[in-house]
């Protein structure tokens, strides 16, 4: 299966838990034999040369002005996208487009919620 991983990696002295978690969940899969192809969108338009170097398989950069990876999905024609972290620097819209299967982890629930606040009432 081929496997398309989006992300917007973090550059250096960001957060490095999601990036990490991206890297080995894309090691992961190809132990387990999945074609895979890490898609990043740089976070704020940045990007060290991290991923490229420490990637476990193909990395695309997503150089495109509004950093819609949809272009570089569709060249790869992955039979699954996975979109973690669907922050600003990736967004979102471009999904809608999007034809084939999608699955997303999101990490933060914050940007879900309205105004930007999760609240949580106790019965």
């Amino acid at each position: 299966m081929r496997i398309a991983l989006v992300h917007g990696f973090h550059g250096p002295g960001g957060p490095g838990g999601e990036n990490a978690a991206v890297l080995d969940q894309a090691a992961a899969l190809g132990r387990a034999g999945q074609e895979v192809h890490l898609v990043v969108t740089p976070a704020g338009g940045l990007l060290s040369a991290a991923p490229r170097r420490t990637a476990p398989c193909p990395v695309t950069v997503v150089t495109a002005r509004d950093r819609s990876p949809l272009a570089a999905l569709r060249a790869l024609d992955p039979d699954l996208v996975h979109v973690h972290h669907a922050e600003p620097g990736a967004g979102r819209a471009w999904a809608a487009d999007w034809t084939g299967p999608l699955v997303a982890t999101l990490r933060d629930p914050r940007p879900q919620a309205a105004a930007g606040m999760l609240s949580r009432l106790a019965a």
